[in-house]
Order: C-alpha cells, then sequence, then structure tokens
C-alpha cells in the first residue's frame, strides 16, 4: 500500500514538472528565452532520461575520433554531484581516458566552462557539452542525444514519477539520435524504439554497445582471465544491470553482485563491505573505471581489485556515419 500511495503522490506532482518543462522549451523555441552562442563549434551529448544512457563512453569515444581528425576539442560540463573545490568523478574519468588530447571543464554555466577552457588552451577549436540537450542556454551545431536500449523512454512516464526529463516529443530538437545497449534489446524492441523515435523526428538513428574492455589490476597490470575466479561486480552508476552483464558477456565468472547509487561518494565503511562481500564468496572484485577514480584513494594497496574499462562497439557502419554527420556540420566557416 505505501509504495502505491507514494506513485500517486509522485504522479500528482508530474503534471506541474511538465508544464514547466514545456513552458521552459516554448519560449527557448519561440526566442523568448535567448540562447548564447559559444566561441568556437559545439557538439551537445545529451539525453532525455535521468541515469546511466552512456554518456561518458560516447563522449569519451567521440573526442578521441575528433582529435584522431585533427581537431582540438574541449568538453564542457556540469560537474554534477562534484564537492567545491573537487573534481566530479565524469571529469575525472574524462580526463584519465582522454589525457592531455582535450580540456575538460566543469561548471553549470557551459559558455563560463567554455571561457576558462580557451584561456587554457586557445587552440581550441570545437567544445563538446556532456549532458548538454536541457541546458539551451547555449547554442549548438549538433544535438546528439542517446536512448538506453534497456529502458528507452522512462517508462514513459515524466519526472518525478518516471524518468523522463521532458517530453518525448523533444526529440524533435535532435540532429542524430543513438540507441545503446543495442546487444541488451531484442530486434522487437529495437524496432518499437527506432519506431517511436521515427514519430518525433526524422533525424538519422544510429546504434552501439559498451562492452567490457582492457581488464586491470589497481597497479595497471593486465588481468587477462576472470573465468577461472569468482567474480563479485560492484559499481555505483545509472545503470548497475548493464555492467553486470557486460562481465558476464565477457567470460566472466560473476558469483554476486553490489550496486550503489549511481555517482556514488565512497567511505571507508563501503570499502569494507565491499571486501567483507567479496571474502564471503571467495571472490575478486570488479568495478568500472567510473567507480575505481573514487575508490582509488581509499582503496587497501593490499586487497586485490579488477577494474574493467568500457568499450563502445557500434553497429557496422554507424560510427563512420555519424562522424561524417558530426564533420559536416562542423565545417569551420
Amino acid at each position: 500500500a505505501l509504495p502505491a500511495a507514494a506513485r500517486g503522490g509522485l504522479s500528482l506532482l508530474t503534471p506541474a514538472y511538465r508544464a514547466a518543462a514545456q513552458a521552459r522549451n516554448w519560449a527557448y523555441d519561440r526566442d523568448l528565452l535567448s540562447a548564447s552562442a559559444l566561441p568556437r563549434p559545439a557538439i551537445s551529448v545529451g539525453n532525455l532520461t535521468v541515469g546511466g544512457t552512456g554518456k561518458t563512453p560516447i563522449v569519451a569515444w567521440l573526442c578521441a575520433e575528433l582529435t584522431r581528425a585533427g581537431r582540438t576539442p574541449a568538453i564542457l560540463m556540469r560537474g554534477y554531484k562534484a564537492r567545491p573545490g573537487e573534481k566530479g568523478d565524469e571529469q575525472r574519468l574524462l580526463e584519465q581516458l582522454l589525457g592531455d588530447s582535450a580540456v575538460v571543464e566543469a561548471d553549470p554555466d557551459r559558455a563560463r566552462a567554455a571561457e576558462r577552457a580557451l584561456a587554457r588552451r586557445p587552440a581550441i577549436d570545437l567544445f563538446v557539452l556532456d549532458d548538454g540537450f536541457q541546458h539551451r542556454r547555449v547554442r549548438r551545431d549538433l544535438d546528439i542525444v542517446l536512448i538506453d536500449a534497456t529502458r528507452p523512454f522512462g517508462f514513459g512516464r515524466l519526472l518525478p514519477r518516471g524518468l523522463l526529463r521532458e517530453p518525448i516529443s523533444s526529440l524533435g530538437r535532435a540532429s542524430a539520435i543513438i540507441i545503446t545497449r543495442r546487444d541488451l534489446a531484442s530486434p522487437q524492441d529495437l524496432a518499437g524504439i527506432r519506431a517511436t523515435v521515427a514519430r518525433h523526428t526524422a533525424a538519422p538513428v544510429f546504434e552501439c554497445s559498451f562492452e567490457a574492455g582492457a581488464m586491470t589490476d589497481a597497479r595497471g597490470n593486465v588481468v587477462a582471465d576472470l573465468s577461472e575466479r569468482p567474480v563479485l561486480a560492484v559499481c555505483g552508476i545509472g545503470n548497475p544491470d548493464a555492467f553486470f552483464q557486460s562481465l558476464r558477456r565477457r567470460g566472466a565468472s560473476v558469483v554476486a553482485e553490489l550496486a550503489f547509487g549511481d555517482h556514488q561518494t565512497y567511505t571507508r565503511q563501503d570499502v569494507d563491505r565491499i571486501a567483507q562481500q567479496a571474502r564471503r564468496g571467495a571472490a575478486i572484485p570488479v568495478t568500472t573505471q567510473k567507480d575505481w577514480v573514487k575508490l582509488e584513494a581509499i582503496w587497501p594497496a593490499q586487497r586485490e581489485i579488477v577494474i574493467a574499462a568500457q568499450r563502445v562497439d557500434f553497429a557496422a557502419g554507424d560510427d563512420a556515419a555519424l562522424l561524417q554527420l558530426v564533420s559536416s556540420r562542423i565545417r569551420d566557416e
């Protein structure tokens, strides 16, 4: 009875949320609210829903490809759940993945972040807005929207009852759609997602999956095989089940799962909890790179742990077609 009452209470708040989201979009669509242009071309990577759709690996992949093509990108992000004066997990992970090839600036004011990025590296010729679809205060040359195939439209409900940040009709603003985690959905489900998308936008649709990539220990040594040892899968991300499944597809013998909250700020008590559960199953903990950037400082050197990288795997030809679309939209004037 209590969960039903809670759902009913959240449903009462949904109309107010919908009205606010629609009014805001209406004002931007009619230039009643103004959007400022950044001093360089801008690409937004965002989504319609809360939770993990795979923005961080897509942003990292995109920036790596742009760098290989001779561009000098900078990533502008909000810095969600970052403590004052500290970098958030996504910023630290992107800096770790991309090294010196891309400047990463976190600030709720993306225009201010752009100024700081250019001060650090005047050669920047392109901005990538991480989680920028709803950040309409900044104009963009390309809007890429991610849809998670395992929960594509937030159960069809807006916040706070569902997961949708804005109505599905907002896909009409998208320049391109990427359906992520395609490998975890049936062909019928993928066809249904494509049909829903087509009702709201003529933007091209691409598909990808996220595979467990290289495995390393805490010292950076490659771990070749996890099929012979029991594994405790540990993470604090938006879609933990997808990570657990990716480990199993990689051949890991996952005997237990431990999911913390999204963007978990790990404590020593959490480390003890992980260690105790691993001992009970005689298992080795395996976690994500995003979790490791927060665990590394407090993880005891004598305790084993494996960090799983994530690799973006596009459907045949989709990566090249997407990059061609990006290139066509951000040509220097």
